[in-house]
């Protein structure tokens, strides 16, 4: 009697210890995520501190190259050795302020997952790469800083990834201010959230708006302070 019990309960045993087994796997991989997550968390907090040291550092060095270099052209006719020394302290500085970049440089690539390039970045003139068409300008193009013009030629390529690369761009040229404007055909699609907070994000670190229009067609417009 007690073998035809035994081989009856069998089966349910064996599915019973198989559920166990697949329990505690998952418990097992759930602890490892746990554990990798919070390891991570601890790390990108790390990196983020470590990255806002050395950009406190670097702003330092390049004030200091910057005052240097200024004092040194102010007193050159005046007093040679004391410019010249000025000068030196100046480029020390600097080459501070490139080896911290260095160190800088891969703690974002490991935070952002990007990876690090020693090419030149876009600039406006590499437009042409994005356009269907050249780009217009509503007004006298002036010469922006090395950063503001990336961010501009970001918010082009990210405008575009939104809408569609058949858009027309134009740069509108105003005292104190250039306005980016791509205008996409009525039947193009809305840009997602995603791509409107890096919009915004990107018009944010310089002080400028983006904002959508639509009416007779889509417009996404990022203002950016001069």
């Amino acid at each position: 009697m007690a073998w035809w019990i035994l081989a009856a309960v069998a089966p349910f045993l064996v599915v019973l210890l198989t559920l166990l087994v697949l329990v505690r796997r998952r418990e097992r991989a759930r602890r490892r995520h746990d554990d990798d997550q919070a390891t991570e968390a601890i790390l990108t907090t790390e990196r983020a501190k470590v990255a806002q040291e050395l950009h406190d550092l670097v702003a330092h060095s390049v004030s200091v190259m910057t005052f240097g270099v200024g004092a040194g052209r102010l007193i050159m006719e005046r007093d040679p050795d004391k410019a010249r020394e000025t000068l030196r302290v100046a480029e020390n500085s600097g080459r501070q302020a490139l080896a911290d970049l260095q160190r800088l440089i891969p703690l974002l690539s490991s935070m952002t997952g990007s990876a690090t390039s020693r090419t030149p970045q876009p600039s406006l003139s590499d437009l042409d790469t994005l356009l269907c068409a050249p780009v217009i300008h509503d007004g006298a193009p002036i010469r922006i800083p090395p950063a503001l013009e990336l961010t501009v030629y970001r918010v082009i390529e990210e405008s575009l990834a939104s809408t569609s690369r058949s858009s027309t761009v134009t740069l509108r040229w105003r005292v104190g201010h250039v306005e980016v404007v791509v205008a996409a055909p009525v039947a193009t699609r809305t840009p997602s959230g995603p791509s409107v907070l890096r919009l915004r994000t990107r018009a944010g670190a310089f002080g400028g708006t983006f904002t959508i229009h639509q009416g007779g067609g889509l417009e996404l417009r990022t203002r950016f302070p001069i």
